[in-house]
């Protein structure tokens, strides 16, 4: 690991602290809530965890956010990037805040990550620090800000994945960093699936490039092994409830996209929010790094010079899958598995976010040191690349003024098709901000169908012919209030009461139902031969005429309990070998210190 502390490193470190502060002064200033395409999604996430940590209650299903319905998210999703999400909502206790604090945090770990990303390339503090300035500028680094979108969590990861990736395949021996690797990998693992497997796929060329260099190659695949072994422990609990759950239930993991085509990414002279439009400034930018080392191929022949070499070629290889010039839709068909994992190929583009921004930071460092650019050309270079970072800069702030506008002006209809609102709509934004964080996720909600049980596994077109979103706002969220009520039981059950005035009729109940669901109505245990579900998993259920209670749980696997203790110790005993490492290292520093000085008084 780059030793932070030391050649000056903190002054430039600050400096990123502060450029993270200031692309979340929008938020700041205008005291809005970021509610885009996935936000509700993911910040129902966080409340569930929050509510988890603050009543001890846990369960494979909601209990409290996703209207208490009992849906499964975060135990196959990013469970340990929501617990730790919810224990930050927890503290702050409002959502502004929370963002505020969540996003800066997020950009300046990405930051960071970029940093020592180019201080592992062998780039001084200068060049390190314009690396991670241009990758700043870059829309998929500030998308958590502005959309809550995870593409943001792939930002923040990435860069720490190519420096194991570096170790790997740029030194002699093939190094592998096992605590390093197991640590980020876990971290994608429990974040973000397509961050976890695009990580995987980031490393393979890496891993293929040490080996063949490698001069101990046992050695490089042992210390792999560990690393995977140590990762699969830290992420155990993922593993486990994916295939639990998933080998009994047929999931809508995520709706597929079937024109994959038209979702891939374009050079553009525009600025536009799409995710697919890169960009004046990265257009540019892509464009001059690429022609830079394609015209001075054969003059990159130092470390550095190699290292340009391979990171464009990477850059160039991940541009063009997350491109238009794959013929996404056709494989798309052939292969429906991509049209519901990639979903969008722009997405591909974060990798050669990494790629370019350090590439460029390698090109400016061989012009420097090779003096090629004269006096003036050095200050035409700084001052072009200031008027890059400036507008670069604004775009993302201008993104993050767009994710807040609906919120800031009550245009609610402008909000996503995923949103549903229920009666208090024209009062949300007066009422959100009275009520606590509570508030927010009960009154408006998303319909995003993600995870929600189907009767039967359906193809693609099928699933986008059923409409499952529509079908969960119609049957889940658009029954009027006062119909049912729900609380949540102290053995970690969801109660639900109603009264059936008239002779009782089968009629769909709010919860959704899994296989491992159990159900008991009226203090009778119900059999899978007392009720029905609906075709996205709802509840259909025949009452007693009177009162009814419902009480819905979760049967829990038999190795649950001891799955998520294995983990939690996983990780506990990770950032303690972290530390005893980092204490061994300061020691070894002391002493070498010491010795050098008591030879210089010699």
């Amino acid at each position: 690991m780059v030793q932070l502390r030391q050649n000056g490193n903190f002054k430039y470190i600050t400096i990123l602290f502060f450029v993270s502060l200031f692309l979340v002064l929008p938020q700041i200033y205008e005291q809005g809530i970021v509610l885009n395409f996935d936000s509700l999604f993911h910040l129902n996430r966080f409340y569930e965890a929050m509510m988890n940590l603050k009543t001890g209650n846990f369960s494979t299903i909601s209990l409290y956010g996703f209207t208490s319905v009992g849906r499964i998210v975060s135990s196959v999703y990013g469970q340990g990037f929501s617990f730790i999400c919810g224990m930050l909502l927890l503290v702050l206790r409002n959502w502004i805040s929370f963002q505020v604090v969540l996003s800066f945090l997020i950009l300046f770990i990405s930051g960071l990550g970029m940093y020592c990303l180019g201080k592992e390339s062998k780039l001084s503090n200068k060049f390190s620090l314009i690396s991670s300035l241009l990758y700043f500028g870059c829309f998929e680094t500030n998308s958590f800000t502005f959309g809550t979108s995870m593409t943001g969590l792939s930002s923040m990861i990435l860069p720490w994945i190519i420096i194991c990736g570096l170790r790997l395949g740029t030194r002699e021996k093939g190094q592998v960093n096992i605590l390093m690797l197991a640590f980020w990998m876990g971290v994608a693992l429990n974040s973000h699936n397509f961050t976890a497997l695009l990580s995987a796929v980031v490393l393979t060329p890496f891993l293929i490039i040490g080996f063949i260099r490698s001069t101990e190659r046992k050695k490089l695949l042992f210390d792999l092994g560990i690393a995977i072994l140590i990762t699969i422990f830290l992420s155990l609990n993922i593993f486990y409830n994916i295939f639990s759950i998933m080998r009994e239930n047929h999931l809508i993991t995520v709706m597929p996209k079937m024109e994959l085509g038209f979702r891939g990414a374009f050079f553009s002279i525009n600025n536009s929010a799409s995710g697919m439009d890169i960009g004046l400034q990265n257009s540019l930018l892509f464009i001059a790094q690429i022609c830079y080392v394609c015209f001075s191929w054969k003059n990159l022949n130092n470390q550095i010079g190699k290292l340009n070499k391979i990171m464009t070629i990477l850059g160039v290889v991940f541009l063009i899958f997350s491109s238009r010039l794959i013929p996404w839709t056709i494989l798309g068909k052939l292969f429906p598995v991509l049209q519901s994992t990639i979903q969008m190929p722009s997405r591909f583009i974060v990798v050669a976010n990494v790629c370019f921004a350090l590439g460029v930071a390698l090109s400016l460092s061989a012009l420097n040191r090779s003096n090629i650019l004269s006096l003036h050309g050095e200050v035409v270079t700084n001052i072009i690349l200031i008027i890059f970072l400036v507008l670069s800069f604004s775009r993302q702030e201008q993104f993050l003024y767009g994710g807040m506008q609906n919120w800031v002006d009550n245009a609610y209809s402008n909000f996503s098709s995923n949103y549903y609102f229920g009666e208090d709509k024209e009062q949300f934004k007066f009422l959100s901000r009275k009520k606590g964080v509570s508030y927010l996720v009960t009154e408006a909600q998303t319909t995003l169908p993600d995870y929600l049980p189907l009767k039967r596994k359906l193809t693609n077109q099928e699933l986008i012919k059923l409409n499952p979103s529509e079908k969960y706002k119609n049957e889940v969220l658009s029954i009027p209030k006062g119909i049912f009520e729900k609380r949540i039981t102290e053995d970690k059950k969801i109660a639900v009461t109603w009264t059936e005035k008239e002779t009782p009729k089968e009629r769909i109940v709010p919860i959704i139902v899994y296989k491992q669901t159990k159900l008991e109505l009226n203090g009778q245990r119900l059999t899978k031969n007392d009720f029905d579900t609906t075709e996205i998993g709802a509840l259909k259920l025949k009452g007693t005429q009177g009162e009814n209670t419902l009480l819905v749980t979760y049967q829990e696997g038999k190795f649950s309990s001891i799955i998520y203790k294995i983990t939690i110790f996983s990780w506990i005993a990770l950032l303690l070998a972290f530390a005893v490492k980092f204490t061994l290292k300061c020691k070894k520093r002391e002493l070498s210190s010491e010795k050098n000085s008591q030879l210089r008084e010699m």
